[in-house]
């Protein structure tokens, strides 16, 4: 019996020395395989933090949203999307590429007719007609071309529909058959719109930009009002577009008072228009700057670009 106890101790003894055995070589391998997930995250993060660095995140970042807002906003003044090198260098490219600008101010002078009215910019050959040809089916409802005598307004003397003024503006006159309305184009430069106008005779522009803005931000129903421009021939021949200029606003405008008109490319000659109301609020202006992209001088036809 004695005997058995002492196989039996000694077998406990084998069997406790084995166990603790397996179980510190259990430990350092699970010491050893925490340190070395330690390691390897640690190696991940160093890693990480390179390739973080490498990649200049913050720089990659920038360049993917200023891309992506070229891409999205690469539809200018009605044009179809044009790709992510366009979108809004497109006005800047087309003032570069100009060999010279235009520019002309139209004022509301009076607003006791309550509705909006027409100008003509340009139009040489129908001047001398006080634009009756140009602004046929153009005149508002009720209202007659020139000036009353007697009307408010009155400007002392009955004046036709389109004159000049004693600075050589060109002034168009209103009446509804008691008030006169006056509106007054001004040339922007060292001469006047009557010189202007009188220089179309012997030269031709052509232009694809012009700079369409506003004296009153809180006026922008100014550009609902759409512009008919086109030809009138010595004949008689009449064609028409219309342009809308607030359908050519777009996102990347962020001047509420000021929209871009880019176009095919047409020619500003003596039979050339541009017709236009404006609405009926007393000292509102229009600014249009006009980009020339050519010039002709009819004398010699020697093309300038």
């Amino acid at each position: 019996m004695k005997n058995y106890k002492s196989i039996f101790a000694l077998i406990l003894s084998i069997l406790s020395f084995g166990f603790e055995t397996n179980l510190n070589a259990h430990t350092r391998n699970v010491k050893n395989s925490a340190s070395s997930l330690s390691d390897l995250l640690g190696e991940a993060g160093s890693s990480f933090e390179k390739n973080f660095g490498d990649m200049n995140f913050e720089k990659s970042f920038e360049g993917m949203i200023k891309d992506r807002m070229s891409f999205n906003l690469g539809v200018v003044a009605g044009q179809k999307h044009l790709g992510k090198n366009h979108s809004s260098h497109i006005p800047q490219q087309k003032i570069a590429e100009s060999v010279g600008d235009f520019s002309f101010i139209v004022t509301r002078n009076t607003a006791v007719i309550a509705k909006p009215l027409p100008y003509v910019l340009f139009g040489y050959n129908d001047s001398k007609s006080n634009y009756i040809a140009t602004l046929s089916g153009l005149i508002p409802t009720g209202v007659t071309p020139g000036a009353l005598a007697t009307g408010t307004n009155s400007p002392g003397v009955i004046l036709p529909l389109f004159n000049t003024d004693a600075a050589g503006n060109g002034v168009f006159w209103w009446n509804d058959g008691t008030n006169n309305d006056s509106i007054t184009v001004s040339y922007v430069g060292t001469n006047n719109y009557t010189s202007f106008l009188n220089s179309q005779t012997t030269n031709t522009y052509a232009s694809t930009y012009t700079l369409y803005s506003i004296s009153d931000v809180t006026k922008l129903a100014q550009f609902f009002q759409s512009i008919t421009y086109g030809n009138l021939s010595s004949m008689g021949k009449k064609d028409a577009n219309t342009l809308n200029p607030n359908s050519r606003k777009t996102t990347i405008q962020f001047q509420a008072d000021r929209v871009d008109l880019i176009t095919p490319e047409y020619s500003i000659n003596t039979e050339y228009s541009w017709v236009q109301n404006i609405i009926n609020t007393a000292g509102l202006q229009i600014n249009v700057d006009l980009f020339i992209c050519k010039r002709v001088n009819m004398n010699n036809a020697t093309g300038i670009k």
